[in-house]
């Protein structure tokens, strides 16, 4: 892809010592600073002038360890040998400043000499600020109170000191790794939230070694610990040798150049070779340690073999994210610029502007490197010392540095001495990124494709029935406006503030006088710098540039590092790999790097779903491709053709699926869970369906081995959903109520993704809560299984006429396991395996849950009417579930009377079934009956309890108590009033107590809807104890007494149901005769109990609503 850039302006910096760093702070008062160590200028970018010193800051310099800028330019940081701290705010002008701790004091004393070892950044807030030793030594400062930090005066800034201690089993870097490298970056996005990252990269034997810190700070409503924050340490480690292409460890500084992106989720590593072909990016996520590994061409180097004194010259001196984290910009240290985009590979860059045109090349030669070379007699002096130590002598050597502004699309490329000043052109967004990928790839694929079927035409169909991917039809690649990031100023001029000539080191004489003690060169140098010696001789070498403008074409610009398992997947390529091979890698290298960067950008990318679905769709294509590759004559005997397909085919599954953890840090836009489900169903289909007649022979049948590869598939992807889109619920540590108790885990009400989490770790901070199969993502994948198992199922039966052939019993026995393996993961998600028994239907609760009340109570009597005409074991069931659904249903539309009318006539059958009613069962006719539409011979247990309900309802009612009933299709009767609800109730419906009294005037049943009434239904449903306690929740105790002392004596004469299970029949011990007469004559004494109190109070309340 190609990237057209404009050099704004190029110009020299009018000063005799080299400055290694660029940095823009400011935003109202925006401009370009000169950064080192000790000192720091403000620079006019038009000119090259710059300002002599900076008022505020110029008396600290000579104190000063080590300083930097936020991320946003909005603060810059210093570390003053007493160890304090300043904080300079660019737009106010104001200074700040922290007192000092006795273990930072230490911490400078330990480092005095080396200052590189300790690197500073401050938050874009100034509220934190991270001292780190490149040794592992971590110091977190914050600030208390952020009104001294917006206080218009200078002064002290209340804060407070932390040490990061490491864990025991982080590995960080010893004073001997000269190669060790450090970074941080303060972020606070929605994904990552309130967090800092810091990186500690370094090798260890033949392995690259990665210790990240996360200080994450929790919301305000959320303190998971007294300080405000959390700490969590991971070390990862990876084999250099497993790396594409491989690398050697190289013990020299500036080996290892490291950046986190601006989002955070992403680590770059740049690792310098002695071998240029061999110097690459590495692209490490911060989530979960996948990476991503992408060569650099060779660093433009065309020869083989390059003079030890060069070698140097190769490598990546600076490099620099663009807003946004789509491009990372590097710098070479012979002065050539090159860009890598995100996850992927080099971009062809063009610029043009100030007679700088250069391109279309994968390096820009902006600053060429001169070297200085003594004579011969100096030279044997210095032999002994290595290139970088004489390169740290040299004070004046070329200081290579690359910066893009925080939010603009400039970038600065210096040399120290010279500044290039350079702007995008075109606004490449991420979907046309993404787009431009996947045009290639397809491009690929089809080169592929005709290598594979140069005389077989009907190949083409089969790939696109596969794949449902027509080539043909190509990818809309548009590019995007023109740049305009810019801000306007007051005259109408779009250059950004740092770019527009104030005027002060133009117009009148006077003018000119008067800045010129600001703006002028180091007159305060006589002649060479300190630190700096006169040659006599010697001589200055240019390096040629002509040999860094294009990148070497290599097998596989990107590779794949999935850990922790990736040594065990690795399939070593080839030195010599044919055409095809060849192809096929890139065409991998290329899908894996597209899907990586839909899943790394997440909602960013414009039409996300669509260009990851096509990317998918390349990789079934790539998969067909896979088993259309010609086969040795020897392989197809011995079945190995077979197994490294499977084999790749694998491998590739499992790099696709180690992205998908990205995806769920991601809070908005679809998610890719439908997305990989079909990619699985394809690649199952794929491995399972025959391949046209002319690629039929042996080892493209249906064995058990194709059968082992679709169930690793299913279970590998069920796997890798569940874990991504299943959130953890956080856990934090509490301290102990008491010393001699171990601290416990507490889970938080909290779900989010978490960081630095690996495969293999255990993930003591946060805990998955368990979910039933059937509601897991892996559910999506039932359809597949359920396939798989037919198939499963018509091979077993294939398979039993060739019984007695060679290998018969191994086949059947390896088929037995996978069978059982695909009927547990069915079962498991609640399917049967073969057909049972048809549902039945229950037309009236579909009505009633779509809304049709009235149809639904149709339905329900025309269903009793019709169930009291059968004879089976399922009727009094089917009756009593019916009765009480009619009755649910004309209580949740407060259809009063029809409800009372369905309680007289159950009661009516239950008095004249028990012998109370004198009237013979032939006299009772259908018109004598409150509800002629009602059978007379309904079940007794049916009427019984459609009577308990109601009476507990009305019970509920005259008491004040909750008003609930049962959802209609529930077939159960309500729970007892005077016991507490058993966990069993189930779902309850709230009913209004207004609209029930509403309806009682309403449909005018004032007369019969009375405690009474009440009464005499729980009496005639056996509720005795309820009875009991309707009584004396109203304040009748005369009557409450008098049942209970029959209920009482009955239990003691005829039979004690205290040893039956039913809970309604217990009466509990406050309703006993004894507690009754002893509450009431307490109260008849004087000392009325709290007890009484209440019930006479809810009492006359009762009595008050009637």
């Amino acid at each position: 892809m190609e990237l057209k850039l404009e050099v704004v302006l190029s110009s020299s910096i009018k000063r005799k010592k080299p400055w290694p760093r660029f940095c823009w702070l400011g935003k109202e008062k925006e401009s370009v600073f000169l950064l080192d160590d000790k000192r720091i200028s403000e620079i006019n970018m038009v000119s090259g002038r710059t300002k002599k010193r900076t008022p505020k800051l110029h008396p600290l310099l000579n104190s000063v360890v080590t300083m930097a800028s936020s991320h946003s330019g909005m603060w810059l940081c210093g570390l003053l040998m007493s160890g304090e701290l300043f904080l300079w705010n660019r737009d106010k002008d104001l200074l700040k400043t922290a007192a000092a701790v006795p273990e930072v004091v230490h911490l400078i004393t330990d480092t005095q000499g080396n200052a590189a070892r300790l690197s500073l950044q401050v938050s874009g807030d100034g509220m934190h600020v991270l001292l780190v030793a490149v040794t592992g030594q971590v110091f977190l400062w914050e600030c208390k109170d952020v009104r001294d930090l917006t206080g218009l005066r200078d002064g002290k800034v209340k804060g407070q000191w932390a040490h990061i201690t490491p864990l025991e089993e982080s590995i960080l870097p010893s004073k001997q790794d000269k190669e060790a490298s450090q970074h941080t970056v303060f972020i606070k996005t929605e994904a990552m939230g309130d967090a800092c990252l810091s990186a500690f990269v370094f090798t260890s034997g033949k392995k690259l070694i990665i210790t990240c810190l996360k200080i994450q700070w929790e919301e305000c409503h959320v303190k998971v610990d007294p300080v405000g924050y959390s700490i969590k340490w991971a070390t990862k480690t990876y084999p250099m040798s497993r790396l594409t292409p491989p690398c050697q460890p190289v013990k020299s500084r500036g080996s290892l150049v490291p950046a986190f992106s601006p989002d955070g989720r992403l680590l770059a590593i740049v690792l310098n070779q002695r071998q240029p072909k061999a110097t690459q990016v590495l692209f490490v996520s911060t989530q979960n340690f996948v990476s991503i590994s992408s060569g650099l061409g060779g660093c433009g180097s065309k020869k083989m073999e390059i003079p030890s004194k060069y070698i140097r010259s190769y490598w990546v001196g600076s490099v620099s994210w663009s807003p946004g984290g789509l491009f990372l910009a590097c710098v070479l240290k012979r002065g050539s610029l090159l860009m890598v985009s995100r996850l992927g590979g080099l971009l062809t860059l063009t610029s043009c502007g100030c007679n700088v045109d250069f391109g279309p090349a994968h390096f820009l030669p902006l600053h060429p490197l001169v070297t200085y070379r003594p004579p011969v007699s100096s030279g044997k002096v210095e032999a002994s010392l290595s290139s970088s130590s004489l390169s740290i002598r040299d004070i004046l050597r070329q200081r290579y540095s690359v910066t893009w502004h925080p939010r603009l699309f400039y970038l600065i490329v210096s040399d120290g001495y010279m500044a290039t000043v350079m702007r995008v052109l075109d606004r490449l967004s991420p979907a046309l990124l993404l787009k431009t990928l996947l045009k290639d790839t397809n491009k690929d694929l089809e080169k592929a494709s005709r290598i594979l079927d140069k005389s077989q035409i009907h190949l083409r169909q089969w790939l696109e029935s596969v794949s449902c991917l027509n080539l043909d039809s190509s990818l809309d690649v548009k590019r995007g406006p023109k740049n305009t990031d810019s801000v306007v100023s007051a005259d109408g001029s779009t250059l950004p503030l740092f770019l527009q000539d104030q005027g002060t080191l133009g117009g009148t004489k006077e003018l000119l006088e008067k800045v010129q003690t600001f703006f002028e060169d180091d007159s305060d140098i006589d002649g060479a710098p300190a630190g700096s010696h006169l040659e006599d001789g010697g001589r200055l070498e240019f390096a040629s540039m002509f040999d860094t403008l294009h990148a070497l074409d290599t097998q596989a610009d990107t590779g794949l590092v999935t850990s922790p398992n990736y040594e065990t997947d690795f399939v070593e390529k080839k030195r010599k790999s044919p055409l095809l091979n060849r192809e096929l890698g890139k065409i991998q290298s290329k899908l894996l790097t597209a899907w990586a960067f839909g899943m790394s950008l997440g909602s960013a990318v414009e039409n996300r779903t669509r260009l990851l679905k096509h990317t998918l769709y390349c990789v079934v294509r790539f998969a067909a491709l896979l088993h259309l590759i010609p086969t040795p004559s020897s392989a197809v005997h011995t079945g190995k053709k077979n197994t490294s397909v499977s084999a790749r085919l694998l491998h590739l599954l499992k790099a696709i699926i180690s992205f998908l953890p990205w995806d769920g840090t991601h809070s908005d836009g679809p998610r890719c869970l439908g997305l990989v489900v079909e990619l699985s169903k394809r690649l199952i289909h794929l491995l399972l369906n025959p391949l046209p007649e002319s690629h039929q022979i042996d080892h493209c049948q249906l064995s058990s081995h194709r059968l082992s590869t679709v169930l690793l598939i299913l279970q590998e992807v069920s796997h890798s959903l569940d874990h991504t889109y299943s959130l953890q619920q956080r856990t934090v540590w509490s301290s102990a109520e008491k010393e001699s108790q171990p601290p416990r885990l507490w889970a938080l009400d909290e779900h989010h993704v978490p960081l630095l989490q690996d495969k293999n770790e255990e993930k003591s901070s946060f805990i998955h809560q368990p979910q039933p199969v059937p509601q897991r993502p892996s559910s999506r994948l039932l359809g597949a299984w359920q396939w798989v198992y037919t198939i499963t199922q018509q091979y077993m039966e294939e398979l039993k006429s060739f019984k007695g052939c060679d290998g018969w019993e191994e086949e059947q026995e390896q088929l037995s396991v996978i069978m059982s393996q695909i009927q547990t993961a069915l079962q498991a998600t609640g399917e049967r395996l073969e057909e049972g028994p048809a549902l039945l239907s229950y037309p009236g609760e579909h009505l009633f849950l779509c809304g049709s009340y009235q149809k639904s109570a149709d339905t329900w009597r025309s269903q009793i009417c019709e169930e009291s005409n059968k004879s089976c074991d399922r009727s009094v069931f089917k009756e009593t579930q019916l009765c009480l659904a009619l009755l649910y249903s004309l209580l949740s539309q407060y259809r009063l009377r029809e409800a009372q009318e369905l309680g007289d006539h159950m009661a009516y059958l239950i008095l004249h079934r028990s012998g109370h009613l004198k009237i013979h069962m032939a006299g009772i006719t259908a018109d004598s009956l409150p509800c002629p539409w009602l059978p007379v011979d309904l079940h007794s247990e049916a009427a019984c309890a459609v009577v308990q309900t109601l009476g507990r309802f009305m019970a509920s009612y005259f008491t004040n108590q909750p008003l609930y009933i049962l959802p209609p299709h529930h077939v159960a009767i309500l729970p007892p009033l005077h016991l507490p609800h058993a966990p069993s109730v189930g779902r309850l419906v709230p009913l209004s107590q207004e609209e029930v009294s509403r309806a009682v005037r309403r449909q005018q049943l004032s007369e019969v809807w009375t405690v009474d009434y009440a009464q005499d239904l729980l009496l005639i449903g056996g509720l005795l104890p309820e009875t009991v306690w309707l009584a004396y929740h109203l304040g009748d105790w005369k009557t409450a007494a008098s049942l209970s002392l029959a209920y009482t004596n009955y239990r003691t004469d005829y039979f004690d149901f205290t040893r039956l299970r039913r809970r309604e029949l217990h009466l509990p011990t406050v309703l006993e005769p004894e507690s009754i007469f002893q509450v009431e004559l307490e109260c008849l004494l004087g000392n009325k109990s709290d007890s009484q109190e209440f019930r006479v109070k809810d009492g006359d309340k009762s009595f008050a609503g009637l």
